[in-house]
């Protein structure tokens, strides 16, 4: 059958990718069984060729699609039953009554409340208004009573006394408790809905089960990463058209940030300057975890790095380049790619578990982190939007942050010094025990001599990650004297090596791209690999740019525009400039795209000093009315 017409069957479209299925806890003897066929499931979802698949695992082809169609077919939940049909003697789907034998009753209740449904809504109904409430039998309902009362039911329903459940020394007593068992635990979520809300009765349901007994030691071993939008609203410098820099209004940024489960260390964090997080933004953040750290120059007067305070790729040997062996995500449509969790795999070898949708109590420490740094951090500050709406500490955060200069550079260093000092703060939670995570890193790594897992030197300067590999064609017409190219996302590529050489029309190369820079790309022959060297982007996509700016200006309204300019970056940066006064969206992408360009070998990394900007006094004294009290 094809893979296709399998995953179409499953009637929830997030369940049609394998890699959402929740993993399970099985036991520790069937540990082995369990996580070879599951990856062998895994590896029929990645891999077209199911021929491959099954020589690969050296299982016949009908043994897999036996627990495929395991895994697919309907549960008790009324979904599929997923990986929890590879466990042994799972039991999951619903046992359905067929026979009318006596010498067995497994599944008889169930049954007899289907085939008389009054029976069953009078049940509900006394449960409702009398066993529940108190009403009846004096408030108090004994055994003997609730038995004696569901025989009259049975009676009055025209059930005989040699008929199920009345034929039964103990008149159907064992199926009669499971039933009100079942009603009790409905009335208690619909009652803790009503008092919690709903939030409340989704944890009840999914919050994921963690054993405690088996708490996770082991630095590196899994880390969790999650994406939050910072409570705090900020100002940027700007060049306008007229070459005046001036303060403009970015609103709120994104934090990607990477916590190790065992030291409770930042391990690596990304600010983003996009509306939305992309997939960009959570690998460079990944990038970042594994990039020897190095503390920023601080301009702000009296903010400093405390001593022995960092993150640990930066301060203790052994954790630069430091790979990870589980990472716990959300839903996040970002982490539901194949492509990134493909990437991911191939640089870091890890394992990726996608936790529960809706529930982040799957991943309590970078949660708990992201709410410490809220109340500690920016609604101490006086551009803070609060944690909602009608949060009395937010007064009009954009006016009060052009007010006090609350720049993007400043709460930069703010943010670094702050996650420097947490890992520097000692804790009284297990396993730290009154030390810092940064201590605990260091004592774990001296007494426990551990081969450490790294990334290769080869792969340091241009991580898999932040790489694409694609193929193309090489076009040209040697009568026409048109030069051998090829064209790649709305651009055209050529170089000097390409030039009058007409035998490479037609023929293959793989193209190495770099998502910071995509104006240079490094092309590859796919028949013999030989490199034809550095490939150049022709006018208007000359300028270097990364591939969120060129997505961003193919999509726009204006793209004709740009792109029959000589210059479609330079175009769209004007056109950015001239809406940067009335839009805080446009000032925050012409600042993105600054950093970008900034960031690129070769170029200075402040373009503007916001300390010689701001050196001057300001036309205003703040009173003391402005300052918000926290």
């Amino acid at each position: 059958m094809s893979r296709h017409r399998i995953l179409d069957s499953i009637e929830d479209p997030v369940m049609r990718n394998l890699h959402n299925w929740p993993d399970i806890d099985v036991p520790e003897e069937d540990k082995e069984h369990y996580d070879a066929t599951r990856q062998l499931l895994m590896d029929w979802y990645d891999n077209a060729n199911v021929r491959d698949v099954v020589s690969q695992h050296n299982v016949t082809t009908a043994k897999l699609y036996y627990w495929l169609n395991k895994c697919i077919a309907p549960g008790r939940s009324g979904g599929i039953r997923g990986l929890a049909a590879l466990r042994r003697y799972s039991g999951d789907r619903p046992y359905v009554r067929q026979s009318d034998s006596r010498k067995n009753y497994s599944g008889r209740f169930q049954k007899f409340l289907k085939d008389y449904p009054k029976i069953a809504a009078a049940i509900a109904s006394v449960y409702h208004n009398g066993f529940a409430s108190g009403r009846d039998y004096g408030g108090v309902m004994l055994e003997s009573n609730v038995l004696s009362w569901f025989d009259e039911l049975c009676a009055q329903g025209g059930i005989r006394q040699d008929q199920y459940p009345r034929c039964l020394k103990s008149k159907g007593r064992k199926g009669l408790n499971t039933e009100l068992r079942r009603l009790d635990e409905v009335r208690s979520v619909n009652a803790l809905r009503k008092r919690e809300g709903q939030k409340a009765e989704t944890n009840f349901h999914g919050t994921e089960h963690r054993d405690e007994s088996r708490l996770c030691i082991y630095p590196y071993r899994e880390i969790e990463v999650d994406a939050h939008d910072m409570d705090l609203m900020m100002v940027v410098l700007v060049i306008t058209p007229e070459g005046v820099v001036k303060p403009e209004l970015i609103g709120r940024c994104w934090l990607y940030a990477a916590i190790d489960v065992a030291s409770r260390a930042i391990i690596g964090y990304h600010l983003s300057l996009n509306e939305k997080v992309t997939r960009e933004d959570f690998l460079q953040c990944i990038a970042n975890t594994l990039r020897p750290w190095k503390p920023k120059e601080l301009t702000i007067p009296g903010l400093y790095y405390p001593e022995d305070s960092g993150l640990p790729s930066g301060v203790i040997e052994g954790c630069g380049w430091r790979k990870f062996s589980l990472i716990r995500l959300d839903n996040d449509r970002i982490h539901l790619s194949k492509e990134v969790c493909r990437k991911l795999m191939r640089t870091t070898g890890c394992t990726v578990h996608l936790g529960k949708p809706g529930v982040p109590l799957g991943r309590p420490f970078i949660e708990r982190f992201f709410g410490t740094l809220e109340h500690l951090g920016w609604h101490q500050l006086p551009s803070t939007v609060g944690s909602d709406p009608k949060d009395p500490r937010r007064r009009n955060p954009g006016r009060v942050a052009k007010k006090y200069r609350i720049s993007l550079d400043e709460i930069e260093q703010v943010l670094d010094v702050f996650i420097a000092r947490h890992n520097a703060t000692s804790t009284s939670v297990a396993p730290l025990y009154h030390t810092s995570p940064l201590n605990y890193l260091e004592n774990f790594i001296l007494t426990e001599p551990i081969l450490t897992n790294c990334v290769s030197a080869s792969v340091r300067e241009r991580l898999p990650m932040l790489c694409d590999t694609v193929r193309v064609t090489v076009r040209g017409n040697k009568k026409d004297c048109r030069q051998p190219y090829f064209q790649w996302n709305n651009a055209v590529y050529k170089n000097t090596a390409m030039r009058g050489t007409w035998s490479l029309i037609g023929e293959e190369l793989d193209i190495s791209i770099y998502r910071d820079e995509i104006s240079v790309v490094i092309g590859t022959l796919v028949k013999n690999g030989a490199s034809i060297g550095p490939l150049h982007a022709q006018p208007p996509w000359h300028r270097p740019h990364s591939y969120r700016t060129r997505h961003r200006i193919t999509k726009h309204p204006s793209r004709i525009h740009f792109e029959k300019s000589s210059d479609a970056v330079l175009a769209y940066q004007r056109h950015l400039a001239l809406r940067m006064g009335k839009s805080s969206k446009a000032a925050k992408e012409v600042v993105r795209m600054e950093r970008e360009k900034h960031a690129m070998p070769g170029s200075p990394q402040n373009p503007i000093n916001s300390n010689q900007y701001f050196e001057r006094q300001p036309d205003f004294e703040p009173s003391g009315d402005d300052w918000v009290d926290v």
